[in-house]
């Protein structure tokens, strides 16, 4: 979903209601676990750059830009 949205914020429900990769039963707090787990694992690829940046209030926006 944050592919499909790029370099365009994406809130926490949408992540949770509209990704099919995502159990119904989740919370709103897992896809922030899930988000930080995914920014790990980028990170130990490219640690000079952040790719997904948490937007305060709303969700998240994936960049190629620093």
């Amino acid at each position: 979903m944050l592919i499909q949205h790029k370099n365009a914020s994406v809130s926490r429900e949408q992540l949770l209601y509209e990704s099919a990769h995502i159990d119904d039963d989740s919370s709103i707090k897992n896809i922030d676990v899930i988000i930080s787990r995914v920014r790990q694992k980028i990170g130990r690829i490219d640690a000079n750059n952040i790719y997904i940046k948490p937007i305060r209030g709303i969700g998240y926006l994936l960049s190629d830009r620093q």
